[in-house]
């Protein structure tokens, strides 16, 4: 039961379910347009994808749910992190406030994750998908990979 309560609910949530970000405040540089945006965001969404289902590919059904824990909180959860910071670094449209929106959501889906990966595994299994509105915006907003459900199989 621990493969669809970690992989569903983190993982997925995690590569799949990302979304873009606010970038820095305007100090004059050149802010990307929406569209550059999404894509370059969605790059990012593609690489942390690949390195969820890298971090993932050598656990089977016999890896106990501990084991799933400790690989998610050792490895998934920074690699979220650093997505956040990449995210972050790009040159957000000035004054988009949906993108801005979806950053606050995001972050808060992360904090949700991180209280799951210490959950019970029944309670784990109980508290559902902690991306699951940012996924429905992120797609809203315009982005093909983030918040897609492409990689619902990692």
């Amino acid at each position: 039961m621990w493969k669809p309560v970690l992989t569903s609910v983190l993982a997925i949530g995690l590569a799949a379910g990302l979304t873009a970000c606010r970038g820095e405040e305007d100090d004059g540089g050149d802010a990307l347009t929406k569209q550059e945006f999404i894509e370059q965001g969605d790059e990012l969404c593609t690489q942390l994808n690949d390195d969820i289902a890298d971090a993932f590919a050598e656990f089977d059904e016999d890896t106990s749910y501990e084991e799933t824990q400790a690989m998610t909180r050792d490895t998934i959860m920074p690699l979220f992190e650093e997505f956040i910071d990449d995210m972050r670094a790009l040159e957000a449209p000035a004054g988009d406030e949906e993108l801005a929106a979806l950053l606050d959501d995001l972050e808060a889906g992360g904090e949700r994750a991180a209280e799951v990966v210490e959950m019970s595994e029944e309670d784990a299994a109980a508290a559902g998908d902690p991306f699951g509105e940012v996924d429905t915006a992120a797609q809203e907003y315009g982005f093909k990979v983030c918040g897609s459900d492409s990689n619902a199989d990692a």
